[in-house]
C-alpha cells in the first residue's frame, strides 16, 4: 500500500514515538487555533462604565476590587465592583 492509499492513522502509526508526539502536538495546536478564530470579537461597550470613580480609585485599585469579587463572571464581578464603591 502507497502513502496515498493509507489513512491518516496508518501513517502516523508507522512514525517512531517521538515524532508521532510531534504529529499530535501540531493537531492540538491546529484546533486550538480554530477554536480561537471562531470566538467572537471582544465588544468594548463597557469602556467608560465606571469614569464617574476615576477620581477616587486607580485603575488598580478598581481591578484588584473587581478580581476579589469572588464571582467568576464578568458581570457578576462587576456588580460586586459596583457595591462595594458605592
Amino acid at each position: 500500500m502507497n502513502a496515498k492509499e493509507n489513512s491518516l492513522k496508518e501513517l502516523v502509526e508507522q512514525l517512531p514515538p517521538d515524532l508521532q508526539k510531534e504529529v499530535k502536538d501540531f493537531i492540538e495546536f491546529l484546533l486550538e487555533k480554530k477554536v480561537r478564530k471562531t470566538k467572537r470579537k471582544l465588544r468594548l461597550d463597557w469602556a467608560g462604565g465606571l469614569k464617574e470613580y476615576r477620581d477616587r480609585y486607580t485603575s488598580l485599585e478598581l481591578q484588584k476590587k473587581f478580581l476579589s469579587g469572588g464571582a467568576t463572571d464578568v458581570l457578576g464581578r462587576y456588580k460586586y465592583l459596583v457595591r462595594t464603591i458605592t
